[in-house]
């Protein structure tokens, strides 16, 4: 009689929802986006290879109940944090949204020339 249950209890352990997104995979994901990489390059260069970027997710540890991870990426100095972009990662699926001034958050679609690529500021 207790084996039953505790296969049961078992059972019903594993149809818990869980992320299918974690906060790693979406690190990852975005470490490999074009852009990111660029930056990544110059700031490496820039300092000599002493430093790289710096991805900050602000909301970790305060409010877990938000769908997305909220992610800036940038340049962390002794003095400042500069960033260069702010990405919000969907924890369900990893779909990637990035903040862009004009418009604010959109998807994020590598495919899609952004007009900063298209007018060559970047």
């Amino acid at each position: 009689m207790i084996l039953i249950f505790f296969l049961s209890c078992q059972s019903q352990q594993k149809q818990k929802p869980e992320n299918i997104c974690t906060r790693q995979h979406a690190l990852d994901l975005l470490i490999q986006i074009p852009e990111v990489k660029k930056q990544e390059r110059f700031i490496d260069s820039l300092t000599n290879h002493k430093h790289g970027l710096t991805m900050i997710d602000y909301d970790e540890g305060i409010d877990s109940s938000k769908p997305y991870y909220e992610i800036n990426v940038g340049y962390s100095s002794d003095i400042r944090f500069e960033n260069f972009f702010t990405f919000q990662v969907n924890k369900n699926d990893c779909s990637i949204w990035i903040y862009d001034n004009e418009n604010g958050i959109i998807p994020f679609n590598e495919e899609e020339k952004r007009p900063y690529e298209r007018e060559g500021k970047l």
